[in-house]
């Protein structure tokens, strides 16, 4: 083999290197950088993932397979979410079907024991909760539903839920 022809293996040698080399920091980084928001679809059909639980207890709520939807039987319900890195804000959209326009409370728990609370007012809505003072314990977030004047004539169906974190 001649030197030029070792030139040219070596040169298409370190090409292919640096090239896979390349290859898998793009695909690491795509799996494990995560941008500036994050989101989640909780599956009213699941109670239970690697990133959530709830809502639970399970004794209070529902599933009706044919309409896809989760029956409220009972307050309060809580919802723990999964927080993979620190974010500013975090969104809180919905769909809650309330038949007898009851009052319905949404909130976040804080450092100090208390729940930042907000009223839903329609019945698609998004709510918007500040990290700032939250309680983040073991990398998770606790959330609450407080429907006060739930009772069996009284029906309230979650449809859809969504969780989005912003940085």
């Amino acid at each position: 083999m001649t030197l030029k022809e070792q030139k040219i293996r070596r040169y298409f040698f370190y090409f292919w290197l640096a090239l896979a080399a390349g290859l898998l920091f793009f695909l690491l980084n795509q799996n494990i950088k995560l941008g500036d928001k994050w989101s989640y679809d909780l599956r009213l059909d699941q109670v239970s993932t690697r990133n959530w639980y709830g809502p639970y207890p399970e004794s209070r709520t529902s599933y009706r397979s044919d309409a896809k939807y989760l029956q409220v039987l009972a307050e309060p319900l809580y919802w723990q979410i999964y927080l993979p890195q620190k974010y500013q804000t975090v969104f809180w959209r919905a769909k809650i079907i309330n038949t007898n326009q009851q009052p319905i409370s949404i909130g976040l728990k804080q450092k100090d024991g208390s729940w930042q609370m907000q009223e839903v007012s329609t019945e698609q809505f998004t709510l918007e909760f500040s990290l700032k003072n939250a309680l983040i314990k073991n990398n998770r977030l606790e959330f609450i539903m407080s429907l006060p004047e739930i009772s069996s004539d009284k029906q309230i169906f979650i449809e859809n839920l969504n969780l989005e974190f912003h940085k």
